[in-house]
């Protein structure tokens, strides 16, 4: 057998499992989802229970302080792209979420979650805070991760996924 007959079958070998696997598994990304599942969206993704975890920070609610803190108010839906900080690798940040937000938001990974994860529905995947109460997270930008491993955790499903190009995990209480 000729090596371009074997490079051709290896190819078709390779790449059909490959679009098998992202049309019909849920570890496909949102953008793959929906460009060939039609009716997809990310409530299938995210489920809620009555599971809360104890607020491991406790929520600013002052403004002007939470300013002079460095401390950024987010929305429910904002991941790190949306803050362009998706390159900052090894920089630290701290975000507050208000309380009673929507955890119709993708999140893909434990621990360390995708760069296009909702911030604070991995917050709330990772016993941070409450989505009841909301909180005060500090995270770390960790960049390009092989995989992430998706699990339940709190009452928020995460989602497995491959390699992608930004990441991030929440610093530790007390973590410099």
């Amino acid at each position: 057998m000729s090596d371009k007959k074997v490079q051709y079958q290896l190819f078709w070998y390779l790449l059909v499992p490959a679009v098998v696997t992202l049309t019909t598994a849920s570890t496909a990304p949102w953008w793959w989802q929906s460009l060939f599942r039609p009716g997809y969206s990310y409530s299938e993704t995210v489920q809620s229970s009555s599971i809360e975890p104890t607020p491991a920070s406790s929520s600013i609610n002052n403004t002007a302080l939470d300013a002079e803190r460095g401390v950024t108010s987010i929305e429910w839906d904002t991941n790190l792209h949306h803050m362009q900080i998706h390159d900052s690798v090894g920089q630290k940040f701290t975000f507050k979420c208000e309380g009673n937000g929507s955890l119709n938001n993708a999140i893909w990974g434990t621990v360390t979650y995708s760069g296009d994860s909702s911030i604070c529905n991995a917050a709330v995947h990772s016993g941070q805070f409450s989505r009841k109460d909301g909180g005060v997270v500090q995270l770390q930008v960790t960049g390009m991760q092989t995989s992430f491993m998706g699990s339940q955790r709190f009452g928020v499903v995460s989602r497995g996924y491959g390699a992608f190009s930004s990441s991030f995990r929440f610093l530790a209480k007390g973590e410099p």
